[in-house]
């Protein structure tokens, strides 16, 4: 008789403990959920330019994309999303951004062009209305070989690149060294590129989509004064090429898959 209470007694405390531990589970399911959740909310994000100052990011990787007098600008969002996991969003005022912080070579962004090493669209308030210039003092983006960089162009106007400084003087108004871009609504237009690629240079791979775009009036000192798709594949579609000049080859050139 004590043998059989012992054992019921026994019995209940497993079935008791069954329904903690089940109970701990679950609780722990719902913790990682909600951290899993809060975790890829975080790594979607949008960052809105509120000024058109070039300046670079006061502290990357802060979540913030504010220079050193907290205004957001294009160079310091640039900058943030880089320095974050996930793909970003940055959106542009209407307006004339101009590159005007001197430094080549570098590929984080502080100076000169704007290096892409993450996912990040870029979408201005239309062509004609959002311009982003690099003033001759390098090109305008760089995607950064063996970076993962991915980069969408939407709705503004890219100009004023030259790579006469730089030291490969590759694609004077993007250089995708083994990216991924895309070109939607936009009008590449007035980059010097100083020896391959006017407007854009596709090299190592790289994977160039230009749709409902124009590539005009761009110059090369050597070849592609429009587009050098080096190696790697290029897409076109409802796009013009038209104006663009070079010692060789004036329009598209390279040996890349079109």
């Amino acid at each position: 008789m004590v043998l059989s209470k012992i054992s019921t007694q026994g019995r209940r405390r497993k079935k008791a403990l069954d329904r903690r531990r089940k109970k701990s589970k679950a609780r722990s399911v719902l913790r990682r959920h909600l951290f899993e959740s809060l975790e890829s909310r975080e790594l979607l994000t949008t960052f809105d330019v509120t000024s058109l100052a070039d300046a670079p990011d006061a502290n990357p990787g802060d979540g913030i994309a504010a220079d050193i007098d907290g205004h957001a600008t294009l160079r310091a969002t640039v900058m943030e999303a880089n320095a974050r996991s996930g793909a970003d969003t940055i959106r542009l005022p209407a307006g004339r951004i101009e590159l005007s912080l001197p430094g080549g070579d570098e590929q984080c962004s502080r100076s000169g062009d704007l290096d892409i090493t993450s996912d990040i669209t870029i979408i201005g308030a239309g062509a004609d209305q959002t311009t982003i210039d690099a003033n001759g003092l390098d090109r305008v983006f760089e995607l950064v070989v063996n970076s993962g960089a991915r980069l969408h162009l939407q709705d503004l106007t890219v100009t004023g690149g030259d790579t006469s400084g730089t030291e490969d003087r590759y694609g004077g108004g993007i250089l995708n060294d083994g990216g991924s871009l895309r070109l939607d609504s936009v009008h590449l237009t007035g980059n010097y590129g100083d020896y391959l690629g006017g407007g854009l240079l596709n090299a190592n791979d790289g994977q160039s989509m230009i749709v409902d775009s124009a590539v005009t009036e761009n110059r090369a000192g050597y070849s592609g004064g429009g587009i050098d798709n080096h190696s790697g594949s290029l897409v076109i579609q409802n796009s013009t090429v038209s104006g663009n000049r070079g010692a060789r080859n004036a329009g598209i050139v390279g040996p890349g898959s079109l």
